[in-house]
C-alpha cells in the first residue's frame, strides 16, 4: 500500500491505547518503531517478525504483556530494543539476538530491560 516504504514510525507519548496492530508487520521497510509512554495493552504481535530491517524498537513504559515472540528471532537487523518499565513483559529475548551480536558484530547492541520480568536470552 501507500505506506510500504515507511521507514520510521515515532509514536512516543501520543496517548495511544489498545494493542499494536498486527498490520504493521506489512511495513517491511520499517527501520525504527517507537511506542514508548503510551497505554498500550495486549501482547506483541507475531507479525512484527516480518520487519527484518528493523533496527530500533522501543516499547518502554507501556502496559504490554506476555513474552517477546520467538518469531522475533527473524529481526536480524535489530540494534536497539527498549522495554524498560513495561512491567507485564516476561520471559526472555530470542537467543538469535545474542548470537548476532557475538558472531557477526552487528545486530542487537543495546537492550534496556529494567522494570520488566524479561530475563536474558533463550
Amino acid at each position: 500500500g501507500r505506506l510500504s516504504s515507511l521507514q520510521r514510525l515515532l509514536l512516543d507519548s501520543t496517548g495511544l491505547t489498545g494493542s499494536i496492530p498486527a498490520s504493521l508487520g506489512g511495513l517491511v521497510n520499517m527501520k525504527s518503531l517507537y511506542f514508548s509512554y503510551n497505554s498500550l495493552t495486549g501482547t506483541l504481535p507475531d507479525s512484527l517478525s516480518h520487519l527484518t530491517k528493523l533496527q530500533n524498537f522501543s516499547i518502554d513504559s507501556t502496559s504490554l504483556s506476555g513474552t517477546v515472540p520467538a518469531s522475533y528471532s527473524k529481526m536480524t537487523s535489530l540494534q536497539y530494543f527498549e522495554a524498560s518499565n513495561s512491567h507485564m513483559l516476561q520471559g526472555c529475548l530470542p537467543l538469535s539476538w545474542r548470537k548476532q551480536l557475538l558472531f557477526k558484530g552487528q545486530a542487537l547492541k543495546v537492550a534496556v530491560l529494567n522494570g520488566t520480568n524479561l530475563k536474558g536470552y533463550c
